[in-house]
Order: C-alpha cells, then structure tokens, then sequence
C-alpha cells in the first residue's frame, strides 16, 4: 500500500494538486497549489511541509508496518498454493499421456458404447387378429309428441275429415257466414261470423288445393 497525503484539515482524499498560472492569488506564478472540497489550500512551501509530515508519520507507524507485513505474507502463501496447483495439473496431464501411451492409443478419444441390437420381429402366427368394428347402433325411435301438440294435430285431422268436398262451399251467401254449414249472419265488414268459420273455410280450400296438385 503505498502512501497517499490527505488534507490537513478534513483528512479527505478528494483534492486537487495543480500548477498555478494566475498572478493574484497566494502563490507565485508556476507554483503548486493544493485544493479540497472542504475549502482548505496549500501552497508551494505549505503544500510540501505537510506532504513531509505526513509522509515521516506513515514510515514511522508500527501498526501500519505490522499490517504491511501480513498483506505481504498473505501474498506470498496465495502464489505458493497457485504454483502448487499448476504442479499438480502438470503432474496429473503428464500421468495421462503415459497411460494412454502404454495401451498404444495416444491421446485417442474413448469410442463410444456399441448401440443395442433390435429386437426379433414378431412372427405372423402370434400376431392378433384385428377386431372387427362394432356394428354401429340403431337410430333412436322419434320421441312422442308432446300431450297438448297430439291433442291439437287429433282435433285438426277431425275438424278436417269434418269438411265436405263439395264445391258449392266457395259460393257467395248474402249477408251470412261463407262458411257452408254456418248460417248465421256475417259479422260486419268480415265474410264470416266467426273465427273459427274462417279457419275452418280455410282449411277445405287448403285440402282442394292438394287434391288438385295431386290430380295434375
């Protein structure tokens, strides 16, 4: 460790030593100056008294002497295990290279272990038959009709087994129910009594309609 002056006035390393040029200042031209951070300056004759101070009590310091001497053996005991390493090292390359010279294969690369053999194919005769696929199941039977839906579609097939085929139906009747076996009078601004004539009427035309199609 080599030695570094500190500031006389806050023991600081952070300082700055530079070369006067200025003429109004302390110091003669072309002298040294000292300057900290903490404000404190020294010039020429100043700056190296204290530099010799100082330098007189780290030779003279027995605690530092003491702590320069252990660093230095710690020094020397870390190089002599590096140097013991590196024999060792040496010793064990050299060991080696006279094993593998012996065998007679310097320095060749270990080869690597041979790959397994395949196994024997499987005879025919032990081989399984594959399965046949499963036959595939019937389509489920279609749900029945709801109570309400069955009940309507029933009134609807008798309502029209109800309805004769007879074409005097579609005729015009003054003042009453256009439908033929109604004879009420008509409601006002409608051709029939009710709805349900309406429907009904409806439902033959529908009927004669299919028997048409069906006959071309």
């Amino acid at each position: 460790m080599s030695f570094k002056m500190r500031c006389p006035k806050c023991g600081s390393m952070s300082y700055s030593v530079e070369r006067d040029t200025r003429t109004y200042s302390g110091a003669k031209a072309g002298e040294l100056v000292f300057s900290c951070r903490c404000g404190k300056q020294l010039y020429a004759d100043q700056l190296e008294a204290e530099h010799n101070r100082q330098k007189a009590e780290w030779d003279a310091d027995p605690e530092r002497q003491r702590m320069e001497r252990e660093r230095e053996e710690r020094r020397r005991e870390i190089e002599a295990r590096d140097e013991q390493l590196r024999q060792a090292l040496e010793y064990r390359r050299a060991w080696v290279q006279q094993k593998r010279a012996e065998k007679g294969v310097p320095g060749a690369p270990v080869a690597p272990p041979p790959p397994r053999p395949a196994p024997p194919p499987e005879p025919v005769a032990a081989r399984k038959a594959p399965e046949p696929a499963a036959a595939p199941p019937p389509p489920p039977a279609p749900a029945a009709p709801p109570p309400a839906e069955a009940e309507s579609a029933a009134e609807l097939e008798a309502e029209s087994a109800d309805i004769p085929d007879s074409p005097q139906a579609v005729e015009p009747r003054e003042g009453k129910c256009e439908w033929l076996e109604c004879n009420n009078q008509a409601a006002p601004n409608s051709k029939y009594c009710c709805r349900a004539c309406s429907n009904k009427n409806a439902r033959w035309r529908h009927a004669q309609r299919k028997k048409g199609d069906v006959a071309a």
